[in-house]
C-alpha cells in the first residue's frame, strides 16, 4: 500500500488559462434538479425537479420528448445502446427502461423504496434495494441474481468485464457478478459517506472523511490510500492518468497509479461539482461561478445568475450546468 504525502500544488489566483465560454441555449424547467444532465449519443437527458425527464437535441436545446412521472426525480439516467435506465422513488419505487428515442417504455421493474442509481453493463442492469443488490436482464428486465449485504447499498457502478461495485452507507465495497449470490470481494474502505468509481481495472474510492483509496477490480487487494484533508463531497472523474476528486471547497488531482496529489484547485467558494474537458477541470461552485483550471493556471468562464444546482457536464466543446433558477444552460468555449 502507497500513502501519498506529497505537498499540494494549489493552482488558486494563478490565471494562465485563456479559455472562455459564450451561452449557446437554454431550458427552463418547471423544479431545479438534484442530479446533472446525461449526454449521449447527441442528446441531453435532464431528470428535473419537476417530476419530468426531458430527453433535448445537444445541439441546440430543442425538446425531443418528455416524460412524467409521480415523484421528482433525485439521479439522473444511465444511458445504453438504444435505452435509458432510469429509477424512480416512493411512491412508485420502479426501475424503468425507457427507448432513447421517443421516452416509450421497454420494460418496467418493482423495485421498492430506497433504490440508488442503477448501474448498467453489457447484459445486466444493477441496482441497491435496501440491504442487496439485485440485477435484471439489460433487454427484458427478467430478474437474473441478488447479492445481499450487512447494511443498506447507496450505490452501484459498472466495472466492465460483467462484474458491477456496490457500496453501502457505512463505508463497505464490493465487487459483484449477476448470478453469483455472493461478491467476489468485500472490504471496509473508508469511513462515511463514500463514492466509487471504476477505471482501468481498479476501482477508486472517495470517502466523506476525506480518504481515497484505489483497490485492484479482480482481488480487493488495496493500491494505495490518500488522506486529502477536508471532506470528499462527490464522485471521482477519472481521466487517463489522473483521477479528479471534489471536496468541499477543493478539487483535487491525484495521480491514478500512485495516488499522489500532483495539484489541487480552490476556487474560494463551496464545490459543487466537477466535470473533466480535455484535460482541464471544470467546477461549478454554490455561488453560481463555474471554472476551468489545469496544474498551470485557473479562471472562471462563466457565471451563472443564480447558485449552481448540480455538478457540470462536459461533451465535445460544450459544458452544461444547472441553476436555481430552473434552468439547463449550455455554453461553447472559444
Amino acid at each position: 500500500m502507497i500513502v501519498a504525502v506529497a505537498a499540494l500544488r494549489y493552482n488558486r489566483g494563478v490565471e494562465l488559462l485563456t479559455a472562455t465560454a459564450v451561452l449557446i441555449w437554454s431550458f427552463k424547467v418547471g423544479a431545479p434538479a438534484d442530479a446533472p444532465p446525461l449526454v449521449a449519443e447527441g442528446r441531453v437527458y435532464y431528470a428535473a425537479g419537476d417530476k419530468k425527464l426531458y430527453a433535448l437535441r445537444l445541439e441546440d436545446g430543442s425538446e425531443l420528448w418528455s416524460r412524467r412521472f409521480k415523484a421528482p426525480l433525485p439521479e439522473a439516467p444511465v444511458s445504453a445502446g438504444d435505452y435509458v435506465y432510469l429509477y424512480v422513488p416512493h411512491p412508485e419505487g420502479r426501475i424503468y427502461a425507457l427507448r432513447a428515442a421517443d421516452g416509450k417504455n421497454v420494460w418496467r421493474g418493482r423495485a421498492g423504496p430506497g433504490v440508488v442509481k442503477a448501474a448498467v453493463g453489457e447484459r445486466a442492469v444493477a441496482v441497491g434495494h435496501g440491504e442487496a443488490v439485485v440485477f435484471y436482464d439489460r433487454l427484458s428486465g427478467a430478474e437474473e441474481g441478488k447479492v445481499r449485504f450487512d447494511e443498506n447499498v447507496v450505490g452501484a457502478a459498472y466495472a466492465g468485464d460483467g462484474t458491477f461495485l456496490a457500496w453501502t452507507g457505512g463505508g463497505y465495497v464490493a465487487a459483484c457478478l449477476p448470478r453469483d449470490a455472493e461478491p467476489l470481494w468485500r472490504t471496509r474502505a473508508v469511513v462515511g459517506g463514500v463514492y466509487v468509481v471504476a477505471a482501468s481495472g481498479r476501482a477508486y474510492v472517495a470517502g466523506a472523511s476525506g480518504e481515497m483509496a484505489s483497490y485492484d477490480l479482480l482481488t480487493g487487494d488495496e493500491y494505495w490510500r490518500t488522506e486529502l484533508g477536508e471532506p470528499l463531497t462527490g464522485a471521482p472523474v477519472a481521466s487517463g492518468d489522473e483521477i479528479f476528486v471534489p471536496g468541499r471547497r477543493t478539487v483535487f488531482t491525484c495521480d491514478a497509479l500512485t495516488g499522489e496529489i500532483l495539484w489541487a484547485f480552490e476556487p474560494g467558494g463551496n464545490v459543487v461539482g466537477a466535470a473533466v474537458h480535455r484535460g482541464r477541470v471544470v467546477v461549478a461552485c454554490e455561488d453560481g461561478r463555474v471554472y476551468a483550471a489545469t496544474a498551470e493556471g485557473s479562471e472562471e468562464i462563466f457565471k451563472l445568475e443564480s447558485y449552481a444546482a448540480t455538478a457540470p457536464a462536459a461533451a465535445a466543446d460544450l459544458i452544461l450546468a444547472t441553476d436555481g433558477e430552473k434552468r439547463l444552460l449550455c455554453f461553447k468555449f472559444e
